[in-house]
């Protein structure tokens, strides 16, 4: 959490990290892994960014977070199984996939 700054008190930006950190990242969501319609099936071309992160990045902005720009959102997003860009052939997508209930949507605004 070290790149997100949230201008002000630092009680208030402890409080506001924990909070963001603490689930309500998981509310842009749903409370769901998403699994984007074709990102597996690219051949290893991933997105950088799309139109959550750019949402997630452009909302915690306005509440005075620094260094949150849709690239890093996004890599939080893969990192804490909110979104899962892999391969369906690898381990790792049936294990994040049964940690938590997905949803299959269309792709959105990607950045390659």
């Amino acid at each position: 959490m070290g790149t997100m700054v949230l201008s002000g008190h630092y009680k208030n930006e402890q409080e506001a990290v924990w909070a963001f950190a603490d689930g309500q990242i998981w509310a842009y969501s749903g409370n769901k892994t998403i699994l984007y319609s074709g990102h597996s099936k690219l051949g290893g071309k991933i997105p950088v960014s799309n139109g959550l992160s750019k949402t997630i990045s452009k909302d915690l902005k306005k509440r005075g977070f620094k260094y949150v720009g849709e690239v890093t959102i996004y890599s939080h997003l893969q990192a804490c199984g909110i979104i899962n860009d892999h391969d369906e052939t690898c381990p790792c997508y049936e294990r994040i996939n049964a940690a938590n209930p997905t949803v299959n949507k269309r792709k959105d605004m990607e950045v390659y």
